[in-house]
């Protein structure tokens, strides 16, 4: 068998979204989330890690 890992990066709002289409069209599963600050203090990209 062979699994496949891939990290994500979207835009803000679209995290939720993204995966559960991952989920419904693949059969991902979310390993981790994390989200990114950008410089200047406003918020940044959530980076998603699926498999």
């Amino acid at each position: 068998m062979v699994s496949v890992k891939t990290r994500l990066m979207v835009a803000e709002g679209k995290a939720d979204e993204t995966v559960k289409f991952y989920k419904a069209a693949f059969g991902a599963e979310e390993l981790n989330r994390i989200s990114y600050r950008k410089k200047e203090g406003g918020p940044g990209a959530p980076s998603h890690h699926l498999r």
